[in-house]
C-alpha cells in the first residue's frame, strides 16, 4: 500500500512540474502567421513575397510591430498586392512542432496577423524571435504525441 503511495505522489509531482513548464514556456513571444488569399499558384507565391518582405522588415528593425509592418510593406510591395494586405494583432492558436529536437509548443499566443486578400490559402508561420525566424512552417502537423506517464505504465 505505501508503495501505491509514493508512486501516486511521484506522479503528482510530474503533472506539477510539467503543467508550470508548459505554463511558463515563451507564451509571451510573438508570433508571425501570414494567411494566403487561396491556394492557387499565384498567391501561394505573393504569400512567399509578403514573407520576404516582413524578413527585410524583420532585419532592418529591432523592434517589429503592426504600425511598422503597415509602413514599411509598402516600401517592398506593388500598390495591387499592398491593397489587399490587412495587418492586425490577435491571439492565434497554433500547433506544436518539432525543430530539431526541440518542442514548440502548441497555444495561443499574441500573433501579427497578415491576411492577403480572402485568406483561405494555407499560411505560414513562425516565431519573431531571432533563435526561429527563418524557419517555416506550413499547415502540416508532424509532431508526433507520447506519453511519458503511459509509457511507462504499460511497459
Amino acid at each position: 500500500m505505501e508503495k501505491i503511495g509514493i508512486k501516486l505522489l511521484k506522479i503528482c509531482l510530474i503533472f506539477i512540474l510539467l503543467a508550470t513548464t508548459i505554463s511558463c514556456n515563451r507564451q509571451d513571444e510573438l508570433r508571425l502567421r501570414i494567411i494566403a488569399n487561396s491556394d492557387s499558384y499565384v498567391d501561394q507565391q505573393n504569400k512567399e513575397i509578403v514573407k520576404d518582405a516582413i524578413k527585410k522588415i524583420y532585419e532592418k528593425n529591432s523592434y517589429i510591430d503592426v504600425k511598422i509592418i503597415k509602413t514599411e510593406l509598402k516600401k517592398y510591395l506593388n500598390d495591387e498586392l499592398y491593397s489587399e494586405i490587412f495587418v492586425e494583432l490577435k491571439n492565434e492558436n497554433f500547433p506544436a512542432k518539432s525543430y530539431k529536437g526541440k518542442i514548440i509548443p502548441s497555444g495561443i499566443y499574441p500573433s501579427i496577423v497578415i491576411t492577403i486578400g480572402e485568406g483561405r490559402g494555407k499560411n505560414f508561420w513562425t516565431m519573431l524571435y531571432p533563435e526561429f525566424f527563418n524557419i517555416s512552417f506550413e499547415d502540416e502537423n508532424e509532431i508526433e504525441y507520447h506519453s511519458y506517464i503511459y509509457d511507462k505504465i504499460t511497459n
